[in-house]
């Protein structure tokens, strides 16, 4: 069975690889080559959303 703080460090890397994903993607599609503003609004809808999983559910997440 995993531990709690594994568990936290594959959330934050699968943030991460979220954030930058879709921040790619935003940038593609304005045809621009960097925006931090984007960047910022991506990584608190994620983190929220990290925070969210981590408080509520990261217990059933990975059920290892």
């Amino acid at each position: 069975m995993s531990s709690r703080s594994d568990k936290e460090r594959k959330l934050k890397e699968n943030t991460e690889a979220s954030i930058e994903r879709e921040y790619r993607h935003e940038l593609r599609k304005l045809k621009q080559t960097d925006n931090p503003k984007i960047k910022e609004h991506l990584r608190k809808q994620w983190e929220k959303a990290a925070r969210d999983v981590d408080r509520n559910k990261l217990h059933e997440v990975w059920n290892d």
